[in-house]
């Protein structure tokens, strides 16, 4: 593991990709900014974050047989490695589709991952997080939370960083041995919303009542509506509250 610690920056997962296209970086290579300016999210959603208190970070991950259909499956094993970590702290976390993290229904961490494909093989991913930890005013983000306000805890931010990337190079070696279906599985039982009935809104404003059944191997949320049709929406397609 190699740690990269700088004050600002506009998008660590720019700067990890930029490092790439210039030097030959070893995997979990991790730049962690202090203070990110133009952090992403999920279809190119802003992460806002309070310099100093939280985490923003990238790390890189290499391969040399990973197949592009199994790009979710990737997706999968690291927001549930995030999951597992964070429930060593407050064991409340559900995974909101595609790869946020929320506790008592309020965001608390986001994943951004950009994979670099050679035909059909991805032969590096930059992994980008955003975890809140100390903040605690989310005056513009009425739906976030941090760890500091689930536990009253502050935090070491290092200490935190280096705990999190050993449990997730620990899962990346077990996932080299593609044990796909118990992932899967995993996934579905920490899924936010699972097997619940719930309102989603589409992109016209119209709504839909139904519940998550699945997420197929695409990464496409998979929904049993009332009148038992089986439909599946990519992430700029639907949308359902917390």
């Amino acid at each position: 593991m190699h740690l990269i610690k700088i004050h600002t920056t506009g998008s660590t997962n720019d700067d990890l990709k930029k490092l790439i296209r210039q030097t030959d970086v070893a995997p979990f290579t991790c730049i962690w900014a202090i203070h990110q300016t133009k952090g992403r999210g999920q279809m190119g959603n802003t992460w806002e974050s309070e310099s100093g208190k939280n985490l923003t970070f990238s790390f890189l991950l290499r391969f040399s047989t990973m197949s592009i259909q199994q790009q979710f499956d990737l997706n999968k094993l690291i927001a549930l490695t995030l999951h597992e970590w964070l429930n060593g702290y407050y064991p409340h976390f559900k995974i909101k589709w595609a790869n946020d993290i929320m506790a008592d229904h309020r965001k608390i961490a986001g994943i951004l991952i950009e994979n670099i494909l050679k035909g059909q093989y991805i032969t590096h991913s930059v992994v980008g997080i955003g975890l809140n930890v100390n903040q605690t005013d989310f005056q513009h983000l009425p739906n976030a939370t941090s760890l500091k306000n689930l536990t009253g805890n502050v935090f070491d931010l290092e200490t935190l960083l280096r705990a999190f990337l050993q449990l997730m190079n620990e899962k990346i070696e077990k996932f080299n041995e593609r044990d796909f279906n118990k992932i899967h599985v995993n996934y579905l039982e920490n899924l936010l919303g699972f097997q619940e009935e719930r309102v989603f809104t589409l992109p016209n404003n119209s709504t839909i009542q139904g519940k998550i059944i699945n997420v197929n191997p695409e990464g496409k949320l998979v929904i049993q509506t009332q009148d038992l049709k089986i439909h599946a929406f990519g992430l700029q397609e639907i949308k359902f509250e917390y």
